[in-house]
């Protein structure tokens, strides 16, 4: 994507007008590669054209996002290319648009006005009808030139027949001859554009070169097709001409025609890739050859995979399974081509932020290979030990090089290795540690077996993650160097940058802020090189954190506006609930908890049936902060003890940013009691004990939190009449904010010693 931007930067003069015809076909990595130039170049002015019945997806979230960015001009700085954009939905031509039109379409003179009239009234204003509607009166007789003027030859009110466009579009090709609705057909198969060349290897022995010629002119003449500069190329007037066409060929006919279209490329393009792999899989499918569009449906997969076009990777990786051979047992090929096809199905559910389709996915692929996810802990604690027996005999013991060298097991080990780092990842969302940890240490166990490849780089990097919350420093860094060495030995600026956010990712909790700093600053450079959006925006969303923790208010809108505008672009949903929680933190901060209340209400109606628990932790919790703070106590109580709920699903804290779903529920409820809000509820007492509860457990993974545990203990306390007990917490709270560099605890927890002793 940087490429693409600096081409343009350096070859196109300023500023630059860039026009996309049919926006509509644009996949989704094309539409993220436009929103990124557009993002980098301020000269630069993108048209895109886009049919109103056929809006993609892509255009609703820019103008959502459109929307949004004027609703809050003013009070926040974003750059967010949407904020840049405007959405022009084109009325119908009006009866002088329509006489220009007509007039142009027909020729030697202008229509008169009472036919122009009729026209504009057939059409509705659509200006493709009205160009179908004169061609079918003057290819009828029905019009004719008199006194200068195209006129009706027979009364007007007699032209009531024109029911549809599709209807006037069948009447003329049903004019046509023979040979030229063979070579209409023909054409329509092909697609919107197609060439002379092709027509003629799919009407051979029927039509020779020169009656293919002679058929192009005379759909040229009808203005059914325009022949384009380049000479043999050619493309129909609309789509809708070409879907008609289409739609009138006879299933068996049309299943020839694809067949023969697609044996014909695939035998002139011997290394088909990209486009042309997409082009094989459609002609194949078409023709029923399920075979042959298996084949090229998996391998434009892969490609889909590699360029970012994740929505589209979904759409070839289910052709390949609804042709998948039913019958069991399969064969080591079949099997382990059903295992990718599923892995490959869930790296694009999390690159565009589905994490529950992911997890459903890659719980498919180890089934299928035979390694089902453990369900229960003591299958999990099992798994556990036997695996990582197996990883430290292998630490003691590496592989053989030669063992690495048989392709088919190299294979093998390269996918599991794969699927169990997809598996823990969508552990890790979930906070199921303990299983995440027996999935990982099985993928190193793998990934080391295929030697210095992407594989050892992950998942070495991310079991170096979990043995650093852990606290197993000396594992942690055994393993993240390894990882950083052979990200580093690759060449692969986007694996490095993995690994640089998986050693940030631990240090967070751990308060280690200047390898945090280092650490970010280096993933982000290595994304952007690699035009790695996704990486780009995890780095950027733990450095929010970071800020957020230290309490260096300055920097944090700026970085959580920057992060929002960025995930919207990647087109990754996750990734946006996280930027828009961040967002709601801000504002939260800045005493604006009304607009907290609306996003955060957004984000948690958007995660109902998330698995992602940290998040939905953490968006609750804030939420019951922010009710609380606008006076809806009783909404803010109800957020609270299903925040609660959440966390007693929680067997292990796993993810830094529950500490502020844990926080925001202490606040309402300590500073509810002190309120009297307390005599209310009877289980109050009991949900107290629970948070505290939570932030000790907290606290014991993640020093972060040593500060929040101190100041609501020392609260509790205090209210508990044991003011000396409280002091004391409270100095115990500050001296760790003081040492982990916790500024906005530190200033908290100050200020609650004042005022306390104040009163006092």
């Amino acid at each position: 994507m940087r490429l693409m931007g600096d081409i343009i930067a350096t070859a196109a003069p300023h500023p630059l007008t860039l026009v996309l015809e049919d926006s509509q076909w644009l996949d989704s990595a094309s539409w993220r590669l436009v929103e990124w130039v557009l993002g980098s170049h301020s000269s630069l002015l993108v048209i895109l054209c886009v049919r109103s019945e056929e809006i993609p997806d892509e255009v609703k979230s820019l103008r959502r996002r459109a929307e949004s960015a004027r609703m809050s001009a003013g009070t926040s700085e974003s750059d967010d290319p949407a904020r840049f954009c405007q959405i022009l939905e084109l009325d119908e031509l009006n009866d002088a648009s329509i006489c220009k039109l007509v007039e142009r379409t027909l020729g030697k003179a202008p229509p008169h006005d009472e036919l122009a009239h009729r026209i504009s009234k057939l059409a509705g204003g659509n200006p493709f009808f009205a160009e179908e509607i004169a061609l079918t009166l003057k290819s009828e007789g029905l019009i004719a030139i008199r006194d200068g003027f195209w006129r009706s030859i027979r009364p007007l009110d007699d032209l009531r027949y024109f029911e549809g466009v599709e209807r006037v579009i069948r009447e003329r090709l049903d004019r046509l001859t023979g040979s030229a609705q063979d070579v209409i057909k023909a054409a329509a198969v092909v697609g919107r554009s197609f060439t002379a060349t092709e027509l003629e290897a799919l009407l051979e022995p029927e039509l020779d070169g020169e009656s293919v010629y002679a058929a192009l002119e005379t759909l040229v003449a009808a203005h059914l097709v325009r022949a384009e500069e380049q000479p043999g190329n050619y493309a129909f007037r609309h789509d809708q001409t070409r879907d008609v066409v289409y739609g009138s060929i006879p299933g068996d006919l049309r299943n020839r025609l694809h067949g023969a279209l697609a044996t014909w490329i695939e035998a002139g393009r011997k290394d088909a890739v990209g486009a042309d792999v997409a082009v094989l899989v459609q002609h194949f499918e078409a023709a029923g050859n399920n075979e042959k569009a298996v084949k090229y449906a998996d391998l434009a997969a892969t490609n889909a995979l590699q360029i970012g076009a994740f929505r589209e990777v979904e759409a070839f990786v289910g052709i390949c399974l609804s042709h998948e051979p039913r019958k069991h047992p399969w064969s080591d090929d079949q099997r382990l081509q059903a295992v990718r096809w599923r892995r490959q199905l869930a790296e694009a559910h999390y690159s565009r932020g589905d994490i529950h389709a992911q997890g459903v996915a890659v719980r498919r692929a180890l089934k299928a290979a035979g390694a089902p996810v453990p369900t229960s802990a003591s299958g999990t604690l099992v798994g556990l030990m036997l695996r990582g027996t197996r990883l430290a005999y292998q630490q003691a013991f590496p592989p053989s090089p030669d063992w690495a060298g048989k392709q088919t097991r190299l294979r093998w080990e390269r996918e599991m290795a794969r699927c169990l780092n997809q598996a823990a990842m969508v552990d890790y969302f979930e906070l199921r540690f303990s299983r995440g940890m027996c999935n990982l240490v099985g993928a190193v166990t793998h990934a080391e077996r295929t030697g210095s490849s992407v594989e050892t780089a992950v998942a070495s990097s991310q079991l170096a993650c979990g043995f650093g919350m852990m606290g197993w420093r000396r594992v942690c860094r055994h393993f993240m160097s390894r990882a950083e060495k052979v990200a580093i030995e690759i060449a692969d600026p986007a694996i490095h940058s993995h690994v640089c956010n998986l050693d940030a990712l631990w240090r967070i909790g751990q308060c280690d802020w200047e390898m945090v700093d280092r650490r970010l600053d280096q993933s982000q450079d290595l994304s952007l090189r690699a035009g790695d959006q996704l990486r780009w925006c995890n780095a950027q969303g733990m450095r929010f954190w970071s800020l957020y923790y230290r309490g260096d208010w300055s920097a944090l809108e700026p970085t959580a506006l920057t992060l929002l505008s960025r995930a919207q672009n990647a087109g990754n949903i996750q990734q946006e609930i996280w930027a828009l929680r961040c967002k709601a933190l801000c504002v939260l901060h800045m005493d604006r908890p009304r607009e907290a209340v609306e996003v955060l209400r957004l984000i948690t109606s958007a995660m109902l049936g998330s698995v992602d628990l940290a998040a939905q932790i953490s968006a609750r919790g804030a939420l019951a902060l922010a009710l609380a703070r606008v006076g809806r106590h009783g909404e803010s109580v109800e957020a609270a003890v299903d925040t609660l709920r959440l966390l007693r699903a929680m067997r292990r804290p796993s993810s830094h940013s529950t500490l502020i779903g844990i926080s925001g529920v202490a606040e309402v409820l300590f500073r509810g009691r002190e309120a009297g809000l307390s005599r209310e509820y009877e289980q109050w007492s009991h949900w107290e004990r629970q948070v505290l509860h939570e932030l000790s457990r907290y606290c014991r993974v993640f020093p972060v939190g040593t500060a929040q545990y101190g100041l609501w203990c020392g609260l509790a306390h205090w209210l508990d009449d044991s003011k000396d007990r409280a002091l004391s917490t409270w100095q115990q709270g500050l001296a760790a904010a003081k040492r982990l560099s916790l500024r906005q605890d530190e200033a908290t927890i100050a200020a609650e010693i004042r005022r306390r002793q104040d009163n006092v």
